[in-house]
């Protein structure tokens, strides 16, 4: 047996009872002249602390730092973004540093949500260009998908809650939800170029709209604004999905009927004098 460059000898037992102190204090080593030598009587064993185990990554051994967040006061990108500098230095020192945990699942999920948009967007496309026969009407319907998004954010500021992957899933819902009373909306009014069926058309809408969006905001109330225990997870798609939902009715209810109007020219009646 020889030490490693690292000034380390690693020995093998196979003995029945290899976990015990005294086996080890009577472990036979060979020596050069052929005889046999037990270890206790050529090094001094030391007692000492240590890991339970020794966690490696690509055959490197790692130390793992964990921490919990109050997501309600700050989140993991914003704590990265502090501790930036801190690792950088680290770094330089030579020392490999590694971000997993929520951050590597954060990645991921940022990853599948943006291949979950893309097909949830063309879907929605294909889907109102079996409704509509001009491309035009498609897009302004599609336009209050962004434009809705302004809700879902004001809600977040409100509540003082932080931005977070579940937000950004709930927007992803909310686009679904909006599009909804857009098509409703839209269709009614397609095919109108006189003022006053224009108006009476929308005024005809206003009211299944306004009653379905405020009675599915009163279905999240409670998960909004009293999520507690596990259900604060669900916190931010509601609040997304809420306050979206409010914003969107404004603008499918003023917003694209204003837009419709300008773009088929349709003029305001103006009264004899």
């Amino acid at each position: 047996m020889t030490f490693d460059e690292n000034g380390v000898m690693e020995i093998k037992s196979r003995a029945l009872r290899k976990d015990e102190e005294q086996t080890l204090y009577r472990f036979e080593l060979r020596t050069p002249q052929g005889g046999f030598v037990r270890l206790k009587e050529v090094v001094d064993i030391l007692k000492s602390r240590e890991y339970e185990k020794i966690e490696k990554r690509d055959g490197k051994a790692v130390k793992s730092v964990f921490a919990n967040l109050d997501k309600r006061k700050i989140t993991a990108v914003e704590v990265l973004s502090r501790l930036a500098p801190v690792l950088d230095e680290i770094r330089k020192e030579g020392i490999g540093v590694d971000l997993l945990g929520e951050n590597e699942k954060n990645q991921q999920l940022k990853n599948d949500m943006k291949k979950a948009v893309t097909i949830a967007l063309f879907l929605i496309l294909i889907t109102l260009l079996f409704i509509f026969p001009r491309i035009r009407y498609v897009l302004m319907v599609m336009s209050v998908i962004p434009l809705s998004i302004v809700g879902a954010l004001i809600g977040h500021k409100l509540l003082g809650v932080n931005l977070s992957m579940p937000s950004i899933i709930g927007l992803l819902g909310l686009a679904g939800v909006v599009i909804n009373d857009g098509i409703i909306m839209l269709d009614f009014l397609h095919g109108t170029r006189e003022a006053e069926t224009f108006y009476e058309r929308a005024k005809l809408r206003l009211r299944p709209i306004l009653i379905t969006s405020i009675t599915t905001f009163l279905g999240l109330f409670t998960l909004i604004f009293y999520a507690t225990g596990q259900a604060v997870i669900l916190q931010p798609i509601a609040i997304s999905l809420g306050f979206g939902l409010l914003w969107g009715t404004v603008l499918n209810l003023i917003y694209l009927p204003a837009l419709y109007a300008v773009v088929n020219k349709i003029q305001p009646e103006r009264s004899a004098s």
